[in-house]
Formats: structure tokens, sequence, C-alpha cells
């Protein structure tokens, strides 16, 4: 009989978070071996609460504020609830929303009377799941197997700000730990290698991997679009002031079309920072075209279609962004402008070869320069084994291999 995994993650398909799509990358690889079910909430309020998608059985919940988000009829009631949810964070004694907490343990305890949970894998974001995940093993026999890719104590922007990640650190901190000594084994991207590495703990092993976004997906697609005389740029993600600002790249496409005429830039995504964007469109409407966030498989349509795929690098540059390996995989050029010399996109397009970095800090007249000798360069499309060679830790194959030693260890032990 196949061994039963609980992911728990929190916005998974047909609109998943980039954590969810890490996440349906590994399960397609595990659903093989073992019976995969996925945990996480509601991001649409005509979502049903069980649904079989990929031959996954997938489980929501979702608390009362969640509810208030997908559900707001106006601005004025979504910035309601937001503004809510902020006091809720900052007057809170750890960053932790016990309501969430609660609906995910509550889940699993549902899902347990379907079929008995062998393991349960909680992905940070949110650091909740991980905390409900080992609540309901208390109870039961099922493990522990933690995914880091986000950040909890040391997030730039889990706390909502500089004062109360600095208040909460401690408390935090501690909570981190202590989960982490109870589940004995983490897998963790290397964005946490540091940070792991520098707490004082020898009561729990540590496997580090890349993002698992590097698969072959989009060979399978059909054949772009007949070229047209327009290089077309995609950008597909969330924009916003403190973690990914796109007004200096929207400063530089309304420049850029003031002297030349030859790109389509096409946005996808949604987030607080688009009118800048929205202001080039009305002067540039041939040129510049937003929507609103798609499903994965049309998103990804979308990448084969595009000549250049666009990246805009964070704020917070501790973190490795999953979309980077999304766009090596495609095997099409890159364009990335980035905020900091540490951001580690940088280093990691040094190895791709058709790839441009271009400085958002540079005069103006530079970038113009780059991104036009870019736009018009004759780039062919790089086969999926030769990046598969490369990044072969960004493979969801290599994070199922983790999981399954660890796996194989506890069975080993028993």
């Amino acid at each position: 009989m196949k061994k039963h995994i609980v992911f728990i993650v929190n916005d998974y398909l047909p609109y998943p978070s980039a954590n969810g799509i890490c996440v349906s990358n590994i399960v397609e690889v595990l659903k093989n071996k073992y019976e995969v079910t996925i945990l996480c909430q509601i991001t649409h309020c005509n979502q049903s609460k069980m649904e079989t998608i990929e031959d996954t059985l997938i489980f929501r919940c979702s608390t009362k504020e969640k509810i208030a988000r997908t559900t707001a009829k106006n601005r004025l009631s979504l910035r309601c609830v937001q503004v809510k949810k902020y006091l809720k964070d900052i007057f809170s004694f750890k960053s932790i929303d016990k309501n969430l907490t609660d609906e995910f343990l509550y889940s699993l305890e549902e899902i347990s009377t379907l079929k008995k949970i062998d393991y349960i894998i909680p992905v940070c974001f949110p650091f909740e799941s991980i905390v409900a995940a080992i609540e309901f093993s208390k109870t039961t026999k099922s493990r522990v197997i933690p995914l880091l890719f986000d950040k909890f104590a040391v997030s730039n922007t889990r706390h909502r700000n500089k004062i109360n990640k600095f208040v909460k650190f401690k408390a935090n901190q501690r909570l981190e730990i202590k989960a982490f000594e109870y589940c004995e084994h983490i897998i963790s991207s290397l964005d946490w290698k540091n940070y792991l590495d520098s707490i004082d703990s020898d009561s729990f092993e540590k496997s580090y991997i890349q993002v698992p976004t590097l698969v072959p997906n989009f060979v399978q697609l059909r054949q772009s679009l007949e070229k047209t005389e327009l290089v077309s740029i995609i950008f597909a993600g969330n924009v916003s002031n403190s973690m990914r600002p796109i007004d200096r790249i929207s400063e530089i496409l309304l420049e850029y079309n003031n002297h030349y005429s030859n790109i389509k830039f096409n946005f996808y995504g949604n987030g607080d920072n688009i009118s800048s964007l929205k202001k080039v469109k009305k002067k540039f409407k041939e040129n510049i075209h937003i929507f609103s966030s798609i499903t994965l498989e049309e998103l990804r349509q979308k990448y084969i279609d595009a000549d250049i795929l666009c990246s805009i690098g964070n704020v917070d540059v501790s973190q490795t962004p999953s979309k980077i390996f999304e766009y090596i995989s495609t095997g099409k050029p890159i364009l990335h402008f980035y905020r900091k010399k540490e951001d580690p996109v940088i280093k990691l397009l040094s190895n791709y070869e058709h790839s441009m970095c271009i400085n958002q800090n540079d005069d103006l007249d530079v970038q113009i320069r780059k991104l036009h000798e870019f736009s018009i360069r004759n780039h062919s499309r790089l086969s999926f084994d030769e990046i598969r060679n490369t990044y072969f830790d960004a493979t969801p194959q290599y994070a199922v291999k983790k999981i399954e030693e660890i796996i194989l260890k506890g069975d080993i032990s028993k």
C-alpha cells in the first residue's frame, strides 16, 4: 500500500503561489510512488473545499480573514481587512496567526479520517503549516519533514516592519528552533544555509536544495506564435513598494519607447505598485500591456510565446526568487533588472548564456542602450539537457531524492 504524504502550502493550483509551483513540481515526481494530498488555503471565493487536479486531492481551508479578503466587494472593504490584519500582526506576541494554525490542524484531522497520514511536509511560507503539522503529529505517528523556502524569524517582509521584526525576533527564533528540533530533519533552499549554520543546535539534520522549479514542461507545449515585428517581453509576478517595486522599470520603458518602438512589454500580475506602469501604458498603448494573474498552465504558454523573459530583482536579496528557475527552464533569453549587487540572480545567470543583467541604479542612457542591444540580438534556444546539467539541484527530482532519503532513514530506524 502506498504511503500517504500531505503537503501544506499557502496557495496551490490552479492559482499557485511561488511555493505552490515548487510543490506541484515535486508532486508530479512523487505521486507515482506515494499517495499525495495537498492542504492549502482558498485563493478565490468560488473554490470548493475538496477538488482533484492532475490526479492529486486538494483540500482547502480558510480563516475568517481570508474569506473576508476573497469576498471583498470593493477596495475600501479590502483595505479595511488589510488594516485589521496588519494591526493584529503588529500586536501579537509572535509572528504567527493562531487562526490559520488552527484551520490547518482541523483540516489535517479531517484528511486523516479519509486516509491515515504517514508524512506531513509543511512548506514555509507559511510557518503556521509547520506549527500545525507538529501539533497534529503529537497524537499520531505522522512524521513531519519541513520544506523551507521563505524565511521566518529573519524574514524582511513577514513581520510588517523592521521594528516589529526586531521586537519579536527572539520569540520567533525560539519557536523556529523548537520546531526544527522536534522534526529531527529539515530540507531547505540554499538561501537558509548561512542562517541555519549560525544556529547552535545539533539536534536536527539539514539537507539543502535549490528552488525546484527547473522542469521541462515548456518543451511539451505548442510552439511559439509566428514572429512579429515587435519583440515580445514578458514579466509575471506581483509588484509592491516593499517587495518588488516597478517604478524604475516604468521609467526605463517610458524612455526606451521615446527612442525605439521595437518591443512589446506584457505584464501579468498585480500588486500595489502597478500605477507607474499604467502611466506608461497611457502614452504607449501598443507597446505596454497589463493583465491580471492567470493560471499556471496559461502562464507557461505565455512564456513560450514571448521572445524575452523579464525578471525584476527583489528588495530582499537574501532569498532567490523561484521564478528565475522557471525562466531558465525555457531556454529563452532572460533580462534581469537588479537593485543590489548582492542579488543572487546575478550569480545564477552568470552560467546562463542568453542573459543580460541591468543595474536599476545605472544611468538611464546606459540602461536604454543595454536593453536595445539585448532586444535585437539573435538568440538561439538552449536545450533543457544542457540547462539541467548546470542547475541539477534545482530540479524536482533532486528535491524528491532528498525527501526519500529522509523517509528511508526513518523507516530503517524503526
